[in-house]
């Protein structure tokens, strides 16, 4: 499906299915929430690739960045987009309880880099949420995770969150801005971007991805709190 729709040429994550597949979690909770019917924000929706997932699934995004609109998706009658405005980097432009959800994929950690916070924003989605309206929260980056304090004694991660989050923290920042915690977890253990540099005969091999996978769900069972991303379902008070 990435192939045909254009997708792997906008998309740095899907060269591959190993790195593809550091979005199953994310996919399988949202799908257990999301009905078809629902008015959604794709809060920060960079590249596109989470509306991607919900338009070919039939179901309506509305997506909201700084930045143009995705291109694989700028003809699809399931999404609408909103370009937000530098000056003032917490306001949505969009009216008090428009949605029903509101998904945040490897968003709230980055907030601070364009002058907001992490509360501001969270009150600024609560606003637009429907009485109990619900928040998910993927790819938040766990403060104990393991791979990139490895990474860098070994010099060999191009990124680094300069922020990481524990549970307690979540918590309170849920708190603050309104929300109360319905669902959370850790997952990914393994590590993923890293691994789209290698040849399409490894990263694409079925068996080698199928093996992968499982280690990477066992490890993430039996170390959780060692893992590379949070994420969280909150719902609005």
């Amino acid at each position: 499906m990435a192939k045909q729709g254009g997708l792997q040429q906008h998309v740095l994550q899907f060269e591959g299915l190993l790195t593809m597949l550091q979005y199953r979690k994310p996919y399988e909770i949202t799908s257990r929430y999301i009905g078809k019917s629902k008015e959604v924000l794709d809060w920060g929706c960079g590249n596109g690739h989470f509306s991607y997932f919900r338009t070919q699934n039939g179901i309506s995004a509305t997506g909201f960045s700084f930045e143009p609109s995705p291109i694989f998706l700028r003809d699809s009658p399931l999404f609408e987009y909103a370009v937000g405005s530098p000056d003032d980097p917490v306001a949505l432009p969009f009216s008090i309880e428009r949605f029903d959800d509101v998904f945040s994929m490897g968003v709230l950690e980055h907030v601070y880099q364009t002058g907001g916070d992490e509360i501001g924003s969270l009150k600024e989605i609560h606003r637009v949420l429907h009485p109990n309206g619900r928040f998910f929260c993927f790819h938040f980056p766990n403060k104990y995770q393991w791979i990139e304090p490895v990474a860098k004694l070994l010099g060999g991660l191009e990124y680094f969150h300069e922020r990481k989050y524990s549970i307690k923290q979540i918590r309170s920042l849920l708190d603050e801005s309104g929300f109360t915690l319905l669902d959370w977890g850790r997952y990914n253990f393994l590590p993923r971007n890293q691994l789209r540099k290698l040849p399409a005969s490894i990263k694409d091999n079925p068996l080698i991805v199928s093996v992968f996978q499982g280690l990477d769900q066992s490890l993430s069972f039996l170390l959780p709190m060692l893992c590379t991303n949070f994420y969280f379902v909150a719902e609005k008070k």
